[in-house]
């Protein structure tokens, strides 16, 4: 690029810098507050799509969902993991407790339901909260000696990681219809 094509470029983007800080509606800047940029996750902290936001972001927003709904907790040693409202059941259509608790249970962790002295599940504490096939699946979830913490899996991929091409193939899959094959045969 000439001399000439170099200053023209600075001066355009020198002038545009005060333009792009103060805004078409003149507001300035929209900063938001450290506490409410700060909020934890499960708080929805920078989760929301806000007043004004970019593609980018509406992006990562409107998926959201996807990722919700695929995603299952494999269980380490239950303390990060919410027994009525995390879906950490390996099996069944939901991976959701449906057994109603008591008011007061809610907050309930997986953690609380071992038995830490064997390594095992309290039996006695799962046959007052659960129903018999929800026990059936819990006792089917193996419990370490070496218990790590909780984690997020991807049902999506074999190896429980989330991926664009594994996202991008399940709302491929929602959205498209399911293809008629007597149609496509008299064509």
């Amino acid at each position: 690029m000439s001399q000439a094509g170099k200053e023209i470029l600075l001066k355009t983007v020198v002038q545009a810098i005060p333009n792009y800080l103060i805004g078409n509606d003149g507001s300035g800047i929209k900063w938001m507050s450290w506490k409410r940029m700060g909020k934890h996750k499960e708080e929805d902290g920078m989760v929301r799509e806000g007043s004004n936001p970019n593609f980018i972001w509406r992006s990562l927003c409107s998926s959201k969902y996807l990722l919700q709904k695929d995603s299952v907790k494999r269980i380490g040693n239950g303390f990060n993991t919410r027994i009525f409202n995390d879906p950490w059941l390996p099996v069944g259509q939901s991976l959701v407790i449906h057994s109603i608790p008591d008011e007061n249970l809610w907050e309930l962790r997986v953690a609380d339901i071992i038995d830490w002295d064997t390594r095992t599940w309290n039996t006695n504490k799962l046959e007052t909260l659960f129903s018999i096939d929800e026990i059936d699946c819990i006792t089917r979830i193996p419990l370490g000696f070496a218990l790590r913490d909780d984690q997020w899996l991807c049902k999506l991929d074999k190896k429980g990681r989330y991926t664009v091409k594994s996202g991008y193939s399940e709302l491929h899959n929602a959205t498209s219809p399911t293809p008629n094959r007597q149609f496509w045969r008299k064509i």
